[in-house]
């Protein structure tokens, strides 16, 4: 995990009426990389993966602070 990295982060809008929990935010220079983790082989990600993301991000924009990047990691599960 890379310095100024937050894993599992809870994220909400009373206004929006959404909840979420983001698996990892990185921040860099101009705001933060939104990392959603998910296990097994890499496949091309589907519809559900974007509208996650996308909500993450409008749920983290909220908060005032820009988001830069959305990324979708993958790995084996164990």
């Amino acid at each position: 995990r890379a310095p100024g990295t937050e894993v599992e982060v809870t994220v909400r809008s009373a206004r929006l009426g959404l909840i979420g929990r983001v698996d990892a935010i990185e921040r860099e220079p101009g705001g933060l990389v939104l990392v959603e983790l998910r296990s097994g082989l890499a496949r091309t990600p589907g519809d559900e993966d974007r509208v996650q993301l996308a909500a993450y991000k409008m749920l983290c924009e909220a908060t005032g602070v820009p988001v830069v990047r959305t990324e979708l990691a993958f790995g084996r599960s164990r």
